[in-house]
């Protein structure tokens, strides 16, 4: 009845290694290479974030300083969760190695069947998601690339090729990392937070449908979930 949980997060796992956030691999001769590639990826990122407050302050109107100024506090974050998830990826790496715990793993058919719906519910999450958030960052790009011109006056907030087009490809490939950074990042917690949720589900469905529960697996379960808790959303309680 084993269940891999930590299959479900792998699509997340490669789309924010792509970007820099995290890496599978610790304490490898090879390390400063992805050091070296998060460092490269954030100076990019601050950098167009620069590009969009100098938009704001250089706006001739109101219209256009409020679009830049929306689009700032949004790309500014992606530069913070990406250094958050660089500087906790051991504790990161922690909580996604073990959801694959023994004392995690379903115990019977209706707890595999409760397994199964959370991870479907997930996945299913997750594809409505990409579809509604990650896709519309492509459209200015792919609009100036099929359309010219006259596709990038409704992007000029986002996107500019005023400048030309190295300043614009540079504005179109970090805005599709901040995106994926603010996206997949909150995919993440989401999961944890349905993770969370299936445990406490099992551990009450043991109690209440086993007729000779072991108190002392699941007082440790109990613990466990706690614990996996407190990693995940209380760390600074």
């Amino acid at each position: 009845m084993s269940i891999n949980f930590l299959k479900s997060f792998k699509p997340e796992l490669l789309l924010v290694k792509s970007c820099g956030v995290w890496d599978y691999i610790f304490e490898t001769k090879y390390q400063f290479l992805y050091i070296s590639y998060f460092i490269i990826v954030n100076i990019g990122l601050a950098m167009y974030n620069l590009m969009k407050f100098n938009d704001m302050l250089e706006s001739n109107t109101l219209e256009t300083a409020v679009a830049a100024g929306f689009v700032l506090p949004i790309a500014l974050m992606g530069n913070i969760r990406s250094l958050c998830f660089f500087m906790y990826r051991k504790e990161f790496l922690e909580l996604l190695t073990t959801m694959d715990d023994e004392i995690f793993q379903p115990k019977n058919r209706e707890q595999v069947k409760m397994t199964k719906k959370m991870l479907k519910y997930y996945n299913n999450f997750k594809i409505f998601m990409y579809v509604f958030s990650v896709l519309p960052s492509l459209g200015c790009p792919i609009g100036r690339m099929i359309f010219g011109e006259s596709g990038q006056k409704y992007c000029e907030a986002v996107t500019t090729s005023t400048k030309g087009m190295g300043i614009y490809l540079f504005q179109a490939i970090s805005l599709g990392m901040i995106s994926v950074i603010n996206v997949v990042t909150n995919y993440f917690m989401v999961g944890f937070a349905l993770f969370i949720g299936l445990q406490c589900d099992m551990l009450s469905h043991r109690l209440e449908h086993t007729k000779n529960v072991k108190i002392k697996e699941s007082v440790l379960h109990h613990r466990r979930i706690l614990r996996y808790n407190t990693t995940t959303f209380n760390r600074n309680r």
